[in-house]
């Protein structure tokens, strides 16, 4: 009788502990660590020497500026707006410089700030009144910003200190949402809703069009400039993102069967690797990492209640920042970030143990 009490013991525990890693395995072991943001994280980047990472944020509570260390996750730098009827102080966008000496973040009013990494402090205002922000891109040799916006593109000179608007929308009710710089720095992409447009840096003409079909959250320019990635998306619903070639605007492939809404991405330095974000709200926020060539997912996690709006990958690509509206940055360890995630169950299964801290229960 007690050997059969045993065993029944015995099975007990490896089931219970079997249930356990049901639920353990919903935090997902590429998550490295959170970082706290008083509101909706909007952008994260990642300086180029990968030592410090920064995000922007803003919403209902709070708008400004975050910068922590990345080896030890130290706040190095902290900036909080004042707030203003209609959020024009939240942050949309930030960028580092290539040359790792400038940072600038844009906020919902068409302001881009300005700061000396390293020293901080103040910032300078280098561009007002632009629009409402979609996108900054620095060109490679650290000259010169592009800002793009609802209404417009604008080109600040770092060497004479000036603005120049570089373009408008073909027609009412569309708008730019992002661009960048060729490697050369001759040539800027700008994304708009049914177009990549293509501009000589030096004449400010167009210099040719390519067809694409994006709603309006993203451009992103892969770091050597062999892709270009325009879109996002507002239904899971039948919907796919086109990679083309940066060289020809020749679509290369596509990604689909994303789970929700998608508003961010990124690709990495070895342009293997694409990171998708998106979620819904009062949903989940989700991220998944794909091969770029095969459009293929390699792994997923989700998040929270609320959508990812941002992503960046360190500089040897060994981690992945996502900002999410939760209010929090999520650092990743990129290796680890393979798989499906194990999904924590809504309801317990009949005879399940759930275990909370160091107390165990059977769910009723």
């Amino acid at each position: 009788m007690q050997t059969r009490r045993s065993c029944v013991l015995a099975l007990f525990l490896v089931f219970a502990l079997s249930c356990a890693h049901v639920l353990i395995a919903a935090d997902s072991p590429a998550l490295i660590t959170k970082l706290d943001c008083p509101d909706r994280v909007s952008s994260v980047a990642f300086s180029p020497d990968g030592k410090l990472l920064a995000a922007g944020f803003g919403w209902n509570e709070a708008a400004g500026i975050r910068v922590w260390s990345v080896g030890d996750r130290r706040l190095v730098y902290s900036r909080d707006a004042p707030k203003v009827v209609g959020g024009r102080q939240n942050v949309h966008s930030i960028v580092f410089s290539p040359d790792g000496k400038f940072f600038v973040a844009a906020n919902w009013g068409g302001s881009a700030l300005l700061w000396n990494v390293g020293a901080w402090g103040r910032p300078v205002v280098i561009i007002s009144n632009a629009g409402s922000p979609t996108g900054l891109a620095f060109s490679p040799d650290s000259t010169f910003l592009l800002f793009t916006s609802k209404v417009g593109a604008t080109i600040y000179n770092f060497r004479s200190a000036d603005s120049k608007n570089l373009a408008l929308p073909k027609a009412l009710g569309r708008s730019f949402f992002g661009g960048g710089y060729s490697t050369d720095g001759t040539t800027i992409f700008i994304c708009d809703d049914s177009e990549i447009e293509l501009w000589d840096a030096n004449s400010n003409k167009v210099l040719k069009t390519w067809t694409s079909q994006a709603y309006g959250f993203f451009c992103t320019l892969s770091p050597q400039r062999n892709y270009i990635v325009p879109g996002g998306f507002t239904s899971s619903d039948k919907d796919a993102l086109e990679v083309h070639s940066a060289v020809d605007g020749t679509p290369l492939g596509q990604i689909v069967d994303f789970r929700t809404r998608l508003y961010a991405s990124a690709i990495s330095h070895s342009e293997m690797l694409i990171a998708l974000a998106g979620g819904s709200y009062g949903g989940r926020g989700d991220l998944g990492l794909w091969d770029v060539r095969k459009s293929k997912e390699l792994g997923y996690v989700s998040f929270g209640e609320m959508p990812i709006q941002s992503v960046a990958f360190s500089s040897d690509d060994s981690l992945l920042a996502a900002g999410s509206d939760d209010g929090f940055v999520l650092l990743y360890s990129v290796d680890l970030l393979r798989g499906a995630q194990i999904a924590k169950q809504s309801t317990p299964l009949c005879g399940e143990v759930v275990f909370e801290g160091t107390h165990a229960f059977i769910p009723q």
